[in-house]
């Protein structure tokens, strides 16, 4: 005969909800001190604008996914004595060098994985992969694996997908995008043979960034010789110049059909400016500087993507020669870098546009404001939180620190901070350090 055990739900109840409060508890102690660090991170610096001097000339700067950490890539570096990367530390207000890292050929732009763990270079004839624990670690090789090659190459920018599944290069001399497969690739450790795609998109082709969906790539080349197009664009830095080459183009690239047919990959080409050079998107729209053109150039996503139908952009004119792009404040804001890297003096001639984007319709009427640089502004990049920008200031080898929330764009507020702008002693830029008129790496 079976016997019961009588049973009191109420007891059950009681003694699994004391089992969740004390799980909830240790997780809310696992938690604090990395939330506390997290915060003691992102502490605003003194001043509302801060730059700090770099160990050589800075490119591209990326914040670690908590902000406690900055990596710069460095075209050029007095403590590596060759090119490399550099890593600063930020905590409460304050940016510091903790160490520099040595990379193979000239480390540009660079992209972050989703998941924080590995940082990308693109580095002239070398793409490199770096783990970033063992980065900020102190680890004498910090780089995992390098994807090499020979002849004329220039991967300048990268950018990787959303899941961190695929890994998107630009080549400006070759004038291709190659596409690899990086979870496959660190599956493997970086020892099987990757499947890499390769679609060509036309002349200097460098800024990358994925549709809303994920579904596209857009891409800026800078030159499309062959499709007809009038040569209306002058050589940059020279007003007087005759027209020379055609506008430049955003190119749509299909990833899928770039991964099963990379010859039918290309499903639209749009006239985007002389020299176009960086693209960025955003759910308000798709931005691109167009170098020689000196205006933003602002495209519907939805128009760049219909098949058949031309996009036209709305113009939005900035200072000269302007090069990176960024957009803060959950689409609100777009902020550019006019580098005016051609024939500026890095006497006022530089500094930051900040756009309001509701408002790119009204052209120049929709610049709030501007934010002070020093000499050649290149690359834009903000904390994971959206209160900080991260400006590289290539020729005067520093590393500019924005606080978003004081409003640095603003008159009254750059009357307030004329005087608390920090800036180390800067060093002299080395001759040639804004790069001839035709320089490739834009």
């Amino acid at each position: 005969m079976l016997s019961t055990q009588s049973h009191d739900p109420s007891h059950g109840s009681q003694r699994a909800a004391a089992m969740t409060n004390r799980l909830l508890i240790f997780l809310l102690c696992l938690c604090a001190p990395l939330a506390a660090r997290a915060a003691d991170c992102n502490t605003a610096a003194p001043s509302a604008v801060t730059f700090v001097q770099v160990p050589g000339e800075p490119f591209t700067a990326i914040p670690s996914r908590d902000g406690c950490r900055i990596f710069v890539s460095l075209k050029s570096s007095t403590a590596t004595a060759g090119p490399g990367l550099a890593v600063f530390s930020r905590r409460q207000g304050d940016i510091a060098l903790e160490r520099t890292a040595p990379l193979r050929g000239i480390p540009l732009g660079m992209s972050l994985t989703h998941d924080g763990q590995m940082l990308v270079v693109a580095s002239g004839s070398n793409v490199a992969f770096v783990d970033v624990r063992r980065l900020t670690s102190g680890d004498a090789n910090p780089v995992v694996a390098n994807w090499s090659g020979q002849g004329p190459l220039l991967r300048a920018y990268v950018d990787v997908s959303a899941d961190d599944h695929y890994l998107f290069v630009s080549d400006e001399i070759l004038g291709v995008i190659s596409i690899i497969d990086l979870a496959q690739a660190r599956a493997s450790g970086f020892t099987g043979r990757s499947q890499i795609h390769s679609i060509r998109v036309g002349g200097d082709p460098v800024g990358l960034a994925l549709s809303s969906d994920q579904r596209y790539l857009f891409v800026t080349s800078q030159s499309m010789e062959g499709l007809g197009w009038p040569r209306r664009c002058q050589e940059p830095g020279n007003a007087d110049a005759a027209s020379e080459h055609a506008e430049g183009a955003i190119v749509v690239i299909d990833v899928q059909l770039a991964l099963s047919n990379p010859s039918a990959a290309v499903v639209k080409v749009a006239k985007a400016g002389c020299n176009p050079v960086r693209v960025v998107t955003s759910t308000t729209g798709v931005y691109v500087t167009a170098r020689a053109s000196n205006s933003l150039l602002v495209f519907n996503e939805r128009q760049l993507l219909a098949r058949g139908t031309e996009a036209l952009p709305a113009y939005v004119p900035v200072g000269k020669s302007p090069i990176g792009v960024h957009v803060v404040d959950n689409g609100r804001k777009v902020v550019v870098a006019n580098s005016d890297r051609f024939v500026g003096t890095g006497i006022g001639t530089e500094s930051i546009s900040v756009i309001d984007t509701a408002k790119v319709g009204a052209g120049k009427a929709s610049i709030l404001g501007s934010i002070p640089t020093h000499a050649f502004p290149r690359e834009i990049r903000s904390t994971a939180d959206g209160r900080t920008l991260l400006v590289t200031n290539f020729s005067a080898r520093m590393l500019e620190i924005v606080d978003l929330t004081r409003n640095p764009w603003s008159a009254a507020a750059q009357a307030q901070s004329r005087l608390g702008i920090r800036t180390a002693q800067a060093s002299a830029a080395p001759a040639g350090a804004r790069g001839a008129r035709r320089s490739r790496v834009s």
